[in-house]
């Protein structure tokens, strides 16, 4: 049995979703800092309070997370560009 994993959890901010998703709308942004290339998306799923959808993540870097452990949050970096 499986009893732990490596995964990150990825907040992304309602805003930036629809804006994502806007027809016509040009972005320009570099991701700094992020998951690794070959990172496996696990689940998705939204949060109502935070406004946030987010994403697990699995990927040999990331720290272990044991069964009934809380995910850690990985934040994202990006810039304009």
């Amino acid at each position: 049995m499986l009893t732990e994993r490596r995964l990150v959890k990825v907040y992304i901010d309602q805003d930036y979703l629809i804006e994502f998703m806007t027809q016509g709308k040009e972005i320009s942004r570099k991701v700094i800092e992020g998951i690794p290339a070959d990172a496996i998306l696990i689940s998705s799923n939204f949060d109502h309070e935070r406004f946030a959808a987010y994403f697990i993540f699995q990927h040999e870097s990331f720290q272990k997370v044991y069964i009934g452990e809380e995910i850690p949050v990985m934040d994202i970096k990006v810039k304009n560009v």
